[in-house]
């Protein structure tokens, strides 16, 4: 019985390096990398907000070449859809400095202008990627009275005109970029036509003149956006 013992105990001595062998080695693997959460930009929403920049009338016009500053306020709503894609509609209003500047006619005979007030309703269409909002914008624009004088010599004189137009249209695209939840800023360019005037009496320089009623604007601005479509939120 002992040297049974003692014999099987030598086998299974031999044996297990044998077994240990055949068994697999552990394997380890590395722990996943850490991925900071990717924001989600959510240009759906209503939004509030103000504007600086300058007004800049166009060649052939009444205001001559001086470029004034304006401020004003907007507001409107945005829908994006098909991941990138943001649709909008926006109210826009706007104050201009006192223009200062007219065209001299021979013999002293001076004309001005002086509309103060810009407005426009417009819809926008824009491509988004990340914060960044691309995006291009027309519609309706408004002036108010054109305020045209006429003077000889310093002298006031009568006249009449044909179109000083107070109903346009507006055109425009720019940039804006959503810097933090809820606000975005924006760099826009924005054009805008009333048609022409055209004097129809007056002193004899002046009758038959045309002129091109236009704003070319250049504005920075910046936005509350409320965020009814949710707010931006990580994606991971």
């Amino acid at each position: 019985m002992k040297k049974f013992l003692l014999g099987g105990a030598a086998l299974v001595a031999f044996a297990a390096p044998a077994f240990a062998a055949d068994i697999p080695a552990r394997t380890y693997t590395k722990a996943p990398v850490y991925t900071a959460p990717q924001a989600v930009y959510n240009w759906t929403g209503f939004y509030i907000g103000g504007h600086i920049g300058g007004a800049f009338a166009g060649n052939n016009s009444l205001e001559g070449n001086g470029g004034r500053f304006l401020g004003g306020v907007q507001g409107g709503a945005d829908y994006q859809f098909a991941t990138n894609w943001v649709i909008g509609a926006e109210a826009q209003y706007s104050w201009l400095a006192n223009n200062n500047t007219g065209v001299l006619f021979p013999g002293n005979t001076l004309v001005t202008t002086n509309n103060n007030q810009l407005g426009s309703v417009t819809g926008r269409l824009g491509y988004t990627w990340g914060p960044a909002l691309l995006y291009a914008k027309g519609g309706y624009a408004w002036r108010d009275n054109p305020n045209i004088g006429v003077s000889v010599g310093g002298v006031p004189a009568a006249f009449t005109t044909t179109g000083n137009h107070k109903d346009g249209y507006t055109v425009g695209g720019g940039l804006e970029y959503m810097f933090a939840p809820n606000w975005s800023a924006k760099a826009e360019y924005q054009y805008y036509n009333f048609g022409n005037t055209t004097f129809a009496s007056g002193p004899a320089p002046i009758v038959g003149a045309r002129f091109r009623d236009d704003e070319h604007t250049v504005k920075v601005g910046i936005n509350y956006r409320f965020g009814w479509g949710g707010p931006t939120a990580p994606r991971y």
